[in-house]
């Protein structure tokens, strides 16, 4: 059986830098001049990298009630380095943002208790967490939505036949077909990634950063395939 021990090693053996393997972690311990720019220092608009290996976002569907549990704040404590930057797995803005079983939000107060937890977890190693915000527009199912409302989008044109959704309730499902979206619910959605985004630095968050998916909401909003509003709304916003 290959353990994680042999598994570093073996990494270790094809990588452009001298690891010393250890029963839970690699620890560099010198670096070959090509490999030498992703562990400079990076200025990040208002955030300070000691090196340039940032951990992308990762859903990992473990929030119960949508709510960040201290499992979570293990997850994320293991991960983090001096200076490191890691990007939280994509989180709710409202809970019209959501497509996904047990995703975190941010959009209550007893979520925004709960992720001070996970991002402490982050600063006690020395790292950043900055939290990514998410809607899923059309991406959803009324498994998820508020009433069992169908989920909003730019127009009513469903996610093509070859996506599935998956529900507490079973699966799978072929994507339902949106709701349009009124214009004046674009404003209060804007809103509702303010309102997040506060509620993100409340928590003790570095930063944001907004998710954009081809099959998600803002990207539908500036499609003029996907959006019968975009003569308005489009030029409107340029």
């Amino acid at each position: 059986m290959q353990t994680a021990k042999h598994t570093l090693k073996a990494a270790a053996s094809r990588a452009p830098l001298r690891v010393r393997a250890t029963a839970t972690a690699a620890v560099v311990t010198d670096v070959k001049a090509d490999a030498k720019p992703l562990f400079t220092p990076l200025k990040l608009g208002a955030l300070q990298l000691e090196h340039r290996v940032v951990m992308a976002p990762l859903t990992r569907c473990r929030a119960p009630n949508n709510v960040p549990v201290p499992d979570m704040a293990v997850y994320y404590g293991q991960r983090a380095s001096k200076g490191g930057l890691i990007i939280s797995e994509a989180t709710a803005i409202c809970d019209q943002a959501r497509g996904y079983p047990q995703v975190p939000g941010i959009y209550t107060s007893e979520q925004v208790e709960a992720w001070k937890s996970v991002v402490q977890a982050v600063h006690d190693k020395g790292g950043l967490l900055v939290c990514q915000l998410w809607h899923v527009g059309r991406a959803s199912h009324p498994d998820y939505q508020p009433g069992n409302a169908a989920p909003v989008s730019a127009s009513p044109i469903a996610i093509g036949e070859s996506f599935e959704v998956y529900t507490s309730k079973g699966g799978p499902f072929k994507y339902p077909v949106p709701r349009a979206l009124e214009t004046n619910e674009i404003a209060d959605i804007v809103r509702q990634y303010a309102d997040a985004a506060k509620n993100a630095i409340d928590a003790g968050f570095d930063g944001v950063e907004v998710r954009l998916l081809a099959l998600q909401l803002q990207c539908t909003l500036f499609r003029s395939a996907l959006f019968a509003g975009c003569d308005f709304f489009c030029h409107n916003s340029r």
